[in-house]
């Protein structure tokens, strides 16, 4: 599994929904999924989030 963090959300590629990048409000706890492909490589840099689906890196603006 594949996670990452910020102040109030994690980030992960959800196994039990088809590897597919999710979020959870820890404060809600609410899911939401972001990114309807598996998903790797989390990580948080400069306000975004990186993973990559297959090979190719992306990224996806966060608050």
């Amino acid at each position: 599994m594949y996670i990452t963090g910020t102040n109030q959300n994690l980030y992960y590629s959800d196994y039990s929904n088809g590897g597919y990048l999710t979020k959870l409000d820890l404060k809600t706890l609410k899911a939401e999924v972001l990114v309807k492909q598996p998903v790797t490589n989390l990580k948080v840099s400069d306000n975004y989030l990186m993973y990559n689906v297959q090979t190719k890196e992306h990224k996806l603006k966060i608050n």
